[in-house]
């Protein structure tokens, strides 16, 4: 099986997991395309394939791939990588908040119309624009595969409230319910984080974290890539 994965920076992870020592890869051959930041988030399709909107992020795909510059619609299966997670619910809070939780830079909402936001906002990621554009190519099985959850460390740098101690549980509450109707509306596989690597409501243990002042705050080391690449073997074992 050749399963073509697409992504973020968040892929780095991921292909380090892949490559490390003694990682049973289950017999899957895996190809990595990647950017920085949404670099590969609106890629459309053209001449019967998936390319990057840019010369800048068809070279970082063709760095990461092994010389490919576009995603063909030949691959057993795809995986979509980053391009949605718990940041974009947390997003919706910085200026609606319940009643009981407003400030003086925040309009008050219900806590049901927060949490219909926070699906709506997961369903309007670049994800879920790339998996619309994969199905004009191809009906095989994609996974989705989040953005982790960030380093509590995060919290010292949140100028917004996001990740504030106050409304975080219904931060994490609406995140599961979306990604709850985003698995049952997709038509994809949905791969959040993997067991024991949650510190629990919304962030990643900070032994995954990289040790770097500043991508650490969201990025994470091969050993928790990994995992999810653990995860992605098992779904695709799994079949539809």
């Amino acid at each position: 099986m050749r399963i073509a994965l697409i992504g973020n920076s968040h892929l780095g992870a991921l292909k380090g997991g892949w490559e490390s020592p003694g990682f049973d890869k289950g017999g899957i051959e895996a190809v990595f395309f990647g950017a920085p930041g949404n670099g590969l988030g609106d890629m459309v399709v053209r001449e019967g394939a998936l390319f990057a909107s840019t010369d800048e992020s068809r070279r970082y795909m063709s760095t990461t791939s092994g010389g490919l510059d576009r995603v063909a619609a030949n691959y057993d299966g795809y995986v979509l990588v980053g391009y949605f997670g718990i940041g974009f619910v947390a997003d919706v809070f910085v200026g609606h908040r319940p009643p009981d939780h407003v400030n003086a830079n925040q309009a008050p909402a219900s806590r049901a119309a927060l949490r219909a936001a926070a699906r709506d906002a997961l369903v309007h990621t670049p994800a879920l624009h790339l998996l619309r554009q994969l199905r004009k190519l191809t009906q095989a099985p994609v996974v989705l595969v989040s953005d982790p959850m960030p380093n509590p460390r995060i919290r010292d740098t949140d100028k917004f409230g996001r990740w504030g101690a106050d409304i975080l549980p219904l931060v994490a509450e609406s995140y599961a319910e979306a990604l709850r109707t985003l698995a049952e509306t997709s038509g994809a596989k949905v791969i959040t984080q993997p067991d024991g690597t949650v510190l629990a409501p919304a962030f990643t243990e900070p032994r995954y974290a990289l040790d770097h002042a500043e991508h650490g705050l969201r990025h994470m080391t091969p050993e928790y890539g990994a995992l999810v690449m653990q995860d992605v073997v098992a779904a695709f074992k799994e079949g539809p």
